[in-house]
């Protein structure tokens, strides 16, 4: 099993919020979780640093890995109250070019903040802004959501099958998902960040 297929470390609370199709594009949004009592806080930690995707097929669609070109639909954050470097952005990718798995919803996982000695962006958002806005990012890039970069554009995406959890086990043939794994480059349109700057 190589690295692509291995299972992006995704918060249940993530998965519940997945379980809607998707519909409409929507814009970025904040989901807050409840802080647990403090008996429970090592249980819920734990459980955050599994990958326990139960039932993944009936959220993320299964489609053949490779190179798609993908629209921006829209993203949500989430964000763990007692361990607020776990914040994490979902981003939803909808396939447009024309076969099987046409109008198809998937999803792209990437962390949204790296706690050191400050906070700054992920490797996965600084290369996402990179390729989309063809600039290095602002220092502040983990303050911007990242429609601001992404939305009215189509891109080629590499799309990759996740057929292990974060324990690198296999999961069975009917829980493997597709994700959106990286960006290749943009082919047309402008993000809104860019017309924002250029006016």
């Amino acid at each position: 099993m190589t690295s692509a297929d291995q299972a992006e470390d995704v918060p249940q609370w993530v998965l519940d919020r997945l379980t809607a199709p998707a519909s409409a594009p929507r814009r970025a949004a904040l989901v807050v979780v409840s802080d647990p009592p403090r008996s429970s806080q090592r249980a819920a930690s734990s459980e955050v640093e599994q990958d326990d995707e139960q039932g993944a097929d009936d959220w993320a669609p299964l489609i053949q890995p490779g190179v798609y070109q993908v629209g921006f639909e829209g993203a949500e954050k989430t964000r763990n109250l007692w361990s607020k470097s776990r914040a994490k952005w979902l981003i939803r990718w909808r396939v447009i070019e024309q076969g099987a798995a046409f109008g198809v919803s998937l999803p792209m996982f990437a962390n949204a903040v790296i706690k050191s000695d400050r906070l700054h962006a992920a490797r996965k958002l600084v290369e996402l802004f990179a390729i989309a806005t063809d600039r290095r990012p602002p220092r502040d890039l983990y303050r911007i959501p990242p429609e601001r970069f992404l939305a009215d554009c189509i891109f080629t995406g590499r799309v990759v099958t996740v057929g292990t959890n974060a324990q690198q086990i296999e999961r069975p043939a009917v829980l493997h998902y597709s994700t959106v794994r990286a960006l290749i480059r943009r082919e047309s349109g402008t993000p809104p960040l860019l017309r924002r700057a250029d006016s």
